[in-house]
């Protein structure tokens, strides 16, 4: 069989057959009800399972799914921490499709501002996909990674007759991804005071101990529409997420038939450190029954040193087992008080 020179999209056996196919007909074809080519699980990579998992769980909080272009301009510069390994095409269109993107927040805020610009005030869009990169170094470079990013701007609830009108501010950004970090199940997780460009409040996000996110609202004057309504931003990386999913495995317990115990403390503490830091050490020292820690108060003000603070926390007591007795919580609570107070400095306040 001689191929005419200008047909150069036949290359292989399969080109050939269906042009014979084409010039034969394909109705003269007999069909066949089942396929002559067995179907077998390849296994290898399960992401995209995870990634559905991820999407359901964004879209059940309120988001909308945004899909964007992986070819941005340099205003992603503002959302890199360094422009080593950035890609540049040889032959861009214009300015603004020069680069391959190393970020997912320059797309979610063009979708944001593109609202924005049709008076939509209560926004919440994320996007999951591949960022890319050729940072060289001593190990192979992972050309792409996958992340989700996320832009909201205006009410928590929307506004009626029962609902008060309150803003999103960071704390109930932080919320969201608490929330999206347990309904799949992901417990080692930390938040931690962060510094990045064009963010006036910034945290950044900790997995399994490994840097893999943060969060934080845009800097009014940034968006070409600021509006009144600040804009918060998060991304996260996914690879890590999903290395975690992959391999965990899900244990259930039957709830206890015992009563709990609840126990309050109020600490006057300083402001330079974290709430989970005082957390952390009395989920240390609370022993085998401690379930749970809450922070039920925060208060600043008269009475109060300027470099203090006083933090309330709940404390709730249970065993699988047993009735719990006042005298052994009340033994954990005297070590918990006096463990504050070495590691701290932090005196315990009446309520």
């Amino acid at each position: 069989v001689d191929i005419p020179s200008f047909r150069v999209d036949i290359s292989c056996e399969e080109d050939l057959i269906e042009e014979v196919g084409r010039i034969y007909g394909y109705d003269n074809i007999e069909g066949s009800q089942f396929a002559a080519i067995p179907i077998q699980d390849q296994g290898g990579d399960n992401s995209s399972k995870y990634v559905d998992e991820i999407r359901t769980v964004f879209t059940g909080l309120g988001f909308y799914e945004a899909l964007t272009y992986s070819i941005v301009g340099k205003r992603q510069n503002d959302w890199i921490d360094s422009e080593e390994g950035l890609i540049e095409l040889k032959n861009p269109l214009s300015e603004d499709t020069a680069y391959m993107r190393k970020t997912l927040i320059e797309g979610v805020l063009r979708v944001m501002e593109y609202n924005k610009n049709r008076q939509q005030q209560n926004v919440r869009i994320f996007e999951i996909g591949n960022v890319f990169s050729d940072e060289k170094g001593e190990t192979p470079p992972e050309f792409e990674s996958l992340r989700i990013a996320g832009a909201l701007e205006g009410n928590c609830e929307s506004p009626n007759w029962n609902n008060k009108k309150e803003l999103i501010d960071i704390y109930y950004v932080k919320g969201i991804l608490e929330t999206f970090f347990n309904k799949i199940n992901l417990d080692y997780y930390d938040f931690f005071y962060y510094d990045k460009q064009r963010l006036k409040e910034c945290l950044g996000i900790k997995i399994d101990g490994i840097d893999s996110g943060f969060l934080g609202r845009v800097e009014d004057n940034y968006l070409d529409i600021p509006g009144k309504n600040g804009v918060y931003v998060f991304e996260l990386s996914l690879n890590p997420i999903i290395d975690y999913l992959s391999n965990q495995k899900l244990l259930f317990k039957l709830i206890s038939q015992f009563p709990s115990i609840e126990r309050d403390l109020v600490f006057l503490v300083s402001k330079n450190v974290s709430a989970k830091e005082y957390i952390d050490c009395m989920g240390k020292y609370g022993g085998e029954h401690l379930r749970n820690i809450d922070i039920f108060d925060l208060y600043e003000g008269k009475q109060i040193p300027g470099d203090r603070k006083s933090l309330g926390f709940s404390l709730n007591f249970n065993s699988f087992e047993r009735t719990l007795t006042e005298s052994e919580i009340d033994a954990v609570m005297d070590s918990i008080i006096k463990e504050m107070a070495g590691k701290f400095g932090a005196k315990l306040r009446d309520k």
